[in-house]
């Protein structure tokens, strides 16, 4: 029986990966407040809050008794080589300012915590059976020459990008050198992904 994916999240990149990767899934909403998580944590422990508060604010559908369900969450941030971490742009001015912080001579990290469970309909309620709780990252140089930052951002969907980085797409050409997974800066570590489910059995 193949086994269906809902992902909690809008993320136009995670769904892109998802898709290109041959991995069912539906979307489903969630109403996880982001700002409740302590911004004093590290990048890897912010990710995985964030991830983890997605999954209990997840909007599941309605089961039946007995019913498996997968589920997968996910948040991505970065961090400057300045220690600064980085979400997504509040808007235009602070995506500019995003971009114009980054050097070539300088490394940015991008992490990505996802969380991943295996569910159970059981009278009346989805109850978690196995949970995977992972933090992948990825180092690497990103430089957009200042006379091209306006045609950067006019060409892809940096507005929704951590840090205003977009690796993929017309991105690809800013993108310096990388050491780890380059899945992980799109928004979804899919190695690791892939492994995690094959250990709950989605598979």
């Amino acid at each position: 029986m193949n086994n269906t994916l809902l992902l909690a999240s809008n993320s136009k990149s995670r769904k892109n990966l998802l898709t290109k990767s041959g991995i069912a899934f539906l979307e489903v909403g969630h109403a996880a407040d982001e700002d409740t998580v302590d911004t004093t944590l590290s990048l890897y422990e912010q990710v995985a809050a964030i991830a983890t508060l997605k999954m209990e604010h997840a909007q599941l559908p309605m089961g039946t008794e007995g019913q498996i369900i997968f589920v997968l969450t996910a948040d991505t941030m970065g961090q400057d080589a300045h220690g600064i971490i980085h979400g997504k742009p509040k808007n235009y001015a602070d995506a500019v300012a995003k971009i114009t912080a980054l050097s070539i001579e300088q490394d940015y990290t991008t992490a990505t915590g996802f969380c991943l469970t295996k569910q159970l309909y059981r009278n009346g309620a989805w109850q978690v059976l196995e949970k995977v709780e992972q933090v992948v990252a990825a180092t690497y140089q990103f430089h957009i020459p200042r006379q091209w930052t306006e045609q950067y951002i006019a060409q892809g969907s940096v507005l929704t990008c951590s840090g205003a980085i977009e690796i993929e797409g017309y991105g690809q050409q800013f993108l310096k050198s990388i050491n780890g997974s380059y899945s992980t800066i799109e928004g979804l570590p899919l190695f690791e992904l892939r492994q995690a489910l094959e250990v709950i059995g989605f598979f």
